[in-house]
C-alpha cells in the first residue's frame, strides 16, 4: 500500500471484528476511528472483545 501524506479513507464494518481490523493493520493503517450505536454498549463491547484479541495478536 502506497502511503501518500494527509490521505484518509473510510471504511465501513457493519461489524468490527478482530480478523477484519487485523488485515488493515497488516497493510499499515495505522489510525482507526471506531464508532457504533448504541454507543455505551458498543464502546463495551469493543474494549472488552475486540481490542483483546488485537493487543494478544500483535504481541504474538
Amino acid at each position: 500500500m502506497e502511503q501518500l501524506p494527509g490521505l484518509a479513507f473510510g471504511v465501513r464494518l457493519t461489524a468490527p471484528e478482530p480478523e477484519a481490523i487485523r488485515e488493515y493493520i497488516d497493510k499499515g493503517v495505522e489510525v482507526f476511528h471506531l464508532e457504533a450505536t448504541p454507543y455505551l454498549e458498543e464502546t463495551y463491547r469493543l474494549g472488552e472483545q475486540v481490542l483483546p484479541l488485537l493487543e494478544a495478536a500483535h504481541a504474538g
